[in-house]
């Protein structure tokens, strides 16, 4: 402002003459060289005179020689105006003169007269400093414009959270946006459905009264850019039907810009905007907002994809917690909060519900009673009267709402209601129910096998320990075990067994020379136990019985008590008989009195062996706790036999150098320096003493 009151100075010194700078309302901004107080000398009416230069700046565009009358006097004036965009911001005024030869002015002396060469040089000068101050003015406005454009991308980057979620944000780039004084008004409008958009925010002239409406694909200019999925530019819209949409909210825009704000070539949002007067919109400015758009589409899709990735996160570890709780408890009550916890995580902490067979019921998330009500409805109708869906779903205007029943056994034993707000997660979240349903299914029945699973996977190192001990105990059983199973493989093949029938199949024969008192004392409710108890118990009258049953007994009968052969195949129906022959042929002479004179029945097993198994069985089992390798294990058994180095080699087919390399590792882990230590810290901690 200095330099323009120096420049202005420096002309009206030189050229004689008072110059005031006046804005389109009738302020006066400045003014030099007055001949007294008054703005405009000689001028007596002010106001009436102001009103005219306004106006008739209005309607120049370059310096104008303007005429007033003053009583005797016909003053002249210079307007020059100050245009920037399509209207004078400012108005020079310089005078007054008379037009005539200088001194000719008789009437009033204080008044200086020029010629036309004279008026025609001071309008050229009056035009240059327009020019100036023109330029300056544009310069000034676009270094206010860079600046502004600067603190608009200082924000978008500096701002935290959700762009698109934030109203504070998105008010004040608005705000930021309106202050480069080239738009009147601004908004944004976001998708809500498939086919439906909200306009979310807005600021400016006339134009709240378009915040939370809705507008669909194709509908108006702004479903028709959605469509298009391209920028738009439209000027002199005046009236026309084109604006429509706008005018019924009382909106008249002139020229109206809008961009589309997309993710992965999808039209997500429209940022729009425009003036309501008469004033053009630089293509400069359109290219900026242009780039403020483009800089908040990456911005909201980078916020949006890290925002997944952190409930991704939140839902996954809340996953495996629901695995951990559903695969260590039996308590439906831990496992229904763990499961409302991983629903909060997807769900944004809306309304989770969850109730089980029994009617009890915890709810989490923002409370809702017409949506408990609703889920009490569907836990009566899918428990109590026995439907079978496997999912309900039901949609409203706000949110969509999923009935998730959770089955074992094609029984329904709860079900668990989410409310889902982001329509984007609709498909992802059902999914996530789905997986979820299935999981506990499978979870809650493994819980009721656990116990079961678990004491068998001990019985069956039982088994084999005691399988291992009767080689050494007595070779002849151990034989008859293993032709036991061999049998079992053939005669499975031949009448398609179930491979897990096969299996306790299997480990029956390998203790089936046992007495079943003795097996009673090992292998408390067990599988294998059961299995035997039937085919030593069970009458060979009996026919009612399962194929696996018949097919041990009758190896039971055969190899184990050496009955006649008619006698066992007595109770077996014709298919296993035939299979029978098949895979064992040689089967009477296998069953020959003088195979029988080498064998002792299991029933005349002497208890001394039993109690030598025994301390077998428990030596074993404490050499299997140490924290020795399998083959260091198997090597401190044998010596602990009595075996030397060159046998324990021999027995498990190594040098006898490596059998003493074991050794030394063995004493070494044990703390013992000889084979008698090692026998006495075996007995020390079999009896607790260690």
């Amino acid at each position: 402002m200095n330099m323009f009151k120096n420049l202005l100075q420096i002309f009206s010194t030189s050229s004689g003459f008072p110059i005031s700078v006046i804005d389109q309302d009738g302020q006066i901004l400045m003014s030099v060289n007055r001949v007294d107080e008054t703005p405009f000398y000689k001028v007596s009416d002010v106001d009436s005179f102001q009103k005219e230069i306004i106006n008739t700046g209005q309607l120049i565009s370059k310096s104008t020689i303007f005429s007033w009358s003053e009583e005797t006097l016909n003053l002249k004036f210079i307007l020059s105006p100050v245009i920037s965009s399509t209207k004078a911001n400012y108005i020079l005024v310089a005078g007054p003169f008379l037009e005539g030869n200088k001194g000719s002015n008789l009437v009033d002396l204080s008044i200086t007269s020029i010629n036309q060469e004279e008026k025609t040089e001071l309008v050229n000068k009056i035009d240059s400093i327009s020019f100036v101050i023109k330029s300056f003015e544009e310069n000034e406005k676009q270094a206010q414009v860079q600046r502004k454009v600067i603190d608009i991308l200082t924000h978008l980057r500096q701002s935290k959270g959700n762009l698109s979620e934030n109203d504070h944000f998105l008010s004040h780039l608005f705000t930021q946006i309106l202050q480069l004084n080239r738009i009147d008004f601004i908004g944004l409008s976001e998708k809500i459905d498939h086919a439906k958009f909200m306009i979310k925010a807005v600021q400016g002239q006339s134009i709240e009264k378009l915040k939370g409406n809705t507008f669909y694909i194709g509908e108006g200019l702004l479903g028709k850019a959605v469509v298009m999925g391209e920028k738009m530019f439209l000027s002199d819209m005046g009236l026309t039907n084109r604006s429509d949409f706008f005018q019924q909210f009382h909106l008249y825009p002139n020229q109206l810009f809008i961009f589309p704000i997309k993710k992965n070539g999808i039209v997500e949002g429209l940022m729009f905007g425009g003036t309501t007067e008469d004033r053009m919109i630089s293509q400069e400015l359109l290219d900026i907002l242009q780039f403020i758009v483009c800089l908040y589409s990456e911005r909201k899709a980078s916020d949006e994809a890290l925002q997944q990735e952190k409930q991704l996160q939140l839902a996954f570890y809340g996953l495996l917690d629901l695995l951990e709780v559903a695969l260590h408890t039996d308590d439906v009550k831990n496992i229904m909060y763990k499961v409302l916890d991983f629903c909060q995580n997807i769900n944004n902490h809306n309304f989770s519900s969850f109730t089980v067979e029994n009617g009890e019921t915890i709810s989490r998330g923002a409370l809702n009673d017409p949506l408990l009500e609703e889920h009490k409805k569907v836990c009566h109708e899918l428990i109590s009267e026995g439907s079978n869906l496997q999912q309900l779903k039901r949609i409203n205007e706000q949110s969509m709402v999923f009935h998730q029943p959770i089955y074992v056994e094609k029984n329904c034993i709860g079900i668990l209601t989410v409310e889902i707000k982001d329509r984007k997660k609709y498909e992802e979240v059902s999914m996530s129910l789905h997986i979820i349903a299935r999981l506990l299914s499978r979870c809650i029945k493994i819980e009721q096998n656990n116990d079961e699973e678990l004491l068998d996977n001990n019985h069956l190192e039982t088994i084999n320990l005691l399988h291992s001990s009767l080689e050494e105990l007595n070779k002849q059983n151990y034989l008859n075990t293993l032709e036991a199973m061999k049998m079992v493989r053939q005669l499975s093949q031949s009448l398609s067994i179930p491979e897990t029938s096969v299996e306790q199949l299997m480990n029956a024969c390998k203790v089936m020379t046992y007495r079943l008192e003795f097996l009673k004392s090992k292998l408390k409710n067990s599988k294998v136990l059961h299995l035997l108890e039937k085919c030593m118990d069970v009458s060979t009258k009996q026919v009612n019985t399962s194929i696996e049953v018949k097919m041990i007994t009758f190896i039971y009968q055969t190899i184990v008590k050496r009955i006649d052969k008619n006698l066992a195949l007595s109770f077996l129906d014709d298919e296993m008989k035939m299979a029978i022959q098949q895979v064992s042929p040689d089967l009477e002479a296998r069953m020959g009195v003088n195979h029988l004179s080498n064998l002792k029945q299991v029933g005349e097993m002497e208890l001394a062996d039993e109690q030598q198994i025994n301390d077998l069985v428990d030596i074993k089992s404490v050499i299997l706790e140490l924290k020795l390798t399998s083959r260091e294990k198997e090597i401190l058994f044998l010596i602990l036999e009595g075996l030397n180095n060159q046998e324990v080699g021999s027995y498990l087919n190594i040098s006898v150098h490596t059998v003493k390399n074991h050794i030394t590792n063995i004493f070494k882990k044990l703390n013992v320096t000889d084979r008698v230590q090692a026998m006495a810290k075996i007995y020390r901690i079999k009896y607790g003493m260690e």
